[in-house]
């Protein structure tokens, strides 16, 4: 590697280190909302609802920030803003179900992360166009598939250590997520380090011109979907598989605590698995991604495990499969359903964080992937609560039938779309 591309792996490694304790904490996250600060169905899907909430707005943020002269100091700011207030968990109550201020502390959850994800749509892009400008076109996947890695080991440490934790102490959430915001912040920050140069840019625009170019971004996004034939395939495909993956957001965690009666280790057991087969699987995906691969082909592949994932849970509430093992609990078909999404979860890490740019000339990368990101924000406005309403409706395993529906009818649209649409070779 040269010097500047070097450089700037190793931050981007310490960054995705610094991610995945944020992400092992939060991969937990619902659990505790559910569990310990005694949320409800329709308050666990608005959490993942509100982390979309401006994922929708990604193409008009993604070209304003292309705007900003010191992109590292508007990061800086976010950081500031979004992260710090995790620390007001410390004032957390050890007993939230005898507080005769319950509905606060749920509704002040809501708000601190509502407040932490409103940064990914600016942070993504961001690293996105940081990286792709300094690693070489042939590096790319590979590149980002290592920071993956350790991402994920990361995020298996932090995932077995906060359950145990959360298992002797159930309050012990308030201090962790006070820890994390901490090291979110630096997080941040450490991508700030990252050499890339900023190119020559114009002003934002003011006054009557600002909306004229909200219009005309507007316009170019459809433009851009409707020009690029594979990629309009692509998300579309994606944002019929993306909506039965939000929808299953909701009704997989109501699940597995209501039919199960998982303790927080046991979760994090099940998730573990699937974290230590995505480890294993990011080296093949990234490598083959490098060597021409299409993400359509990709996303094919990854749906098939989705819906064989949620089939196999639904099919585990239904048939005794558990067996005791050196006293801990075995539900053998959770363990093969989890296994089944370690392979889809390695698959769509890359697919979903870079298989947009694979559609994209290089100057273009931030823009297809905002395009991306904006779609994955609707769908995610629309899954959690629609996946609370249809559980209502039908139950868990009416719920679990519609979203298998979904991944079989996103399988159908990227076959389709591989067989008939070429995909521009950038």
């Amino acid at each position: 590697m040269k010097l500047r591309e070097r450089r700037t792996f190793i931050l981007h490694i310490l960054y995705s280190i610094m991610d995945g304790v944020c992400l092992g904490v939060l991969a937990l996250n619902e659990f505790v909302f559910l569990k310990d600060v005694g949320a409800g169905s329709l308050q666990v899907g608005i959490l993942f609802q509100v982390q979309a909430f401006v994922m929708p707005f990604a193409i008009f943020l993604t070209y304003f920030i292309s705007r900003v002269k010191e992109k590292k100091k508007l990061l800086a700011k976010i950081a500031l803003y979004t992260r710090l207030p995790l620390l007001l968990f410390v004032f957390y109550p050890d007993n939230i179900h005898a507080s005769p201020y319950k509905g606060f502390f749920i509704a002040l959850y809501l708000l601190i992360f509502l407040l932490y994800y409103i940064a990914n749509p600016i942070i993504l892009p961001v690293l996105n166009l940081f990286t792709k400008a300094i690693y070489r076109p042939n590096r790319f996947g590979r590149l980002f598939s290592y920071s993956l890695i350790l991402n994920q080991i990361v995020l298996f440490v932090t995932t077995i250590i906060f359950g145990r934790l959360l298992d002797w102490h159930t309050s012990s959430y308030k201090y962790v997520f006070a820890i994390f915001g901490v090291v979110s912040f630096y997080s941040i920050y450490i991508i700030t380090l990252i050499p890339y140069k900023e190119p020559k840019i114009k002003q934002i625009p003011r006054g009557p011109r600002f909306w004229r170019t909200v219009g005309r971004i507007f316009r170019d996004s459809v433009f851009i979907l409707t020009k690029e034939k594979a990629f309009f395939d692509f998300e579309k495909g994606m944002m019929v598989y993306g909506t039965g993956y939000m929808m299953a957001l909701t009704v997989v965690t109501i699940y597995l605590s209501q039919q199960f009666h998982l303790s927080f280790s046991e979760v994090a057991f099940y998730k573990n698995i699937t974290i230590f087969i995505s480890i294993l699987s990011f080296p093949v995906f990234g490598r083959i991604m490098d060597d021409g691969g299409d993400p359509r082909r990709f996303a094919i592949v990854s749906f098939t495990f989705a819906g064989l994932f949620y089939a196999l849970l639904a099919v585990a509430g239904i048939v005794d499969n558990q067996l005791l093992f050196e006293g801990h609990r075995i539900i053998i078909l959770l363990l093969v359903a989890f296994l089944l999404q370690g392979l889809f979860s390695g698959s769509m890490a890359l697919i979903w964080g870079i298989g947009a740019t694979y559609f994209a000339p290089r100057e273009e990368a931030a823009r297809f992937h905002a395009v991306h990101l904006s779609l994955t924000g609707i769908r995610g406005l629309i899954g959690p609560i629609l996946g609370v309403v249809v559980n209502y409706l039908f139950g868990f395993y009416g719920a679990f039938a519609c979203i298998v529906g979904l991944e079989i009818v996103a399988i159908y649209i990227m076959r389709k779309s591989v067989k008939n649409v070429q995909r521009t070779i950038v």
